[in-house]
């Protein structure tokens, strides 16, 4: 589940650092997964999408997932594709949930995204009651409620040190095609959807935390073993009046590369750094990282 946490952070952070260009009639970001490889991505701002199994790819009315070429694609996967049949329409409503409804005469199944299954989700509760949250045909249900997702922002928020990332993993619906497995990363065909609104409300509410970028020393790389090595690593950062206090910082990891190299960072209690919007200080914080 880690690796699945770290899998959509990736595509989270896609979206945030692409924020100004998105456009205010855009709802949603949707992209078109073959198991774990990204073979298409779309902005939906179309009131209403189908997302069905044509050969049509994306034309910003629907998406035909047999549209995209995959040199990597399995055998089984081709397979499965040819089944999709119909698919889904999904839209938002005024109050801002994300509705969804089966045409396909093959499954389709709503995806948790959350790392542990006892998470909080923003899944509307008539999809929770449904065995393995397989879509009933014909009928329209909430794939995202919003409602819901507010009060576990508010709930977050009256933690002492609120997890933004948690709810971050809340804008996003996975909805899988034909087959489901556990692994949402091994489905042959799936879509995930970035919730572009409820990610802007949460923004106003939990701004993003400070980004520090650090040099990763050959001491600190992962051992033989597969243990990830504890390292203590002194860094300077500046506070902002923008933040409010308990900002989560994120750590992104540099290993000599230019392209740099992202890693989870597992963070001890005392890096959940208090921000008190003064001039540049400095702090020494143990990281324990995990490649």
């Amino acid at each position: 589940m880690i690796f699945l946490f770290v899998f959509l952070q990736e595509h989270i952070q896609e979206v945030l650092d692409k924020w100004t260009q998105i456009d205010d009639e855009i709802w949603a970001k949707v992209i078109v997964f073959e198991r774990n490889r990204r073979v298409a991505k779309a902005y939906a701002r179309a009131p209403v999408l189908t997302i069905n199994g044509s050969d049509d790819g994306f034309d910003g009315m629907r998406i035909g997932l047999c549209g995209f070429d995959n040199p990597m694609r399995d055998q089984k996967t081709d397979e499965v594709k040819r089944h999709v049949g119909q698919g889904v329409k999904i839209k938002m409503d005024d109050a801002g949930n994300i509705l969804i409804r089966r045409y396909s005469k093959a499954n389709v199944y709503a995806k948790s995204t959350s790392s542990a299954p006892n998470d909080e989700t923003a899944i509307g509760a008539d999809i929770l009651k449904l065995p393995n949250q397989a879509l009933e045909s014909e009928k329209i249900v909430k794939l995202f409620d919003m409602k819901k997702f507010q009060s576990n922002v508010n709930r977050e928020l009256r933690r002492a040190y609120p997890d933004r990332r948690r709810l971050e993993t809340q804008c996003l619906s996975a909805v899988a095609f034909v087959k489901s497995e556990n692994d949402i990363l091994d489905c042959p065909i799936w879509v995930l959807i970035v919730n572009v609104v409820a990610m802007d409300m949460l923004k106003s509410k939990l701004p993003p935390g400070i980004e520090i970028i650090i040099f990763i020393p050959s001491e600190c790389r992962q051992s033989n073993s597969g243990i990830s090595i504890a390292c203590s690593v002194k860094m300077e950062f500046s506070c902002f009046p923008i933040f409010t206090c308990h900002h989560r910082v994120f750590l992104k990891c540099v290993e000599g590369n230019p392209k740099g190299r992202r890693a989870r960072d597992f963070l001890s209690s005392n890096s959940n750094l208090r921000c008190v919007a003064c001039s540049a200080s400095s702090t020494e914080i143990n990281v324990n990282f995990l490649w």
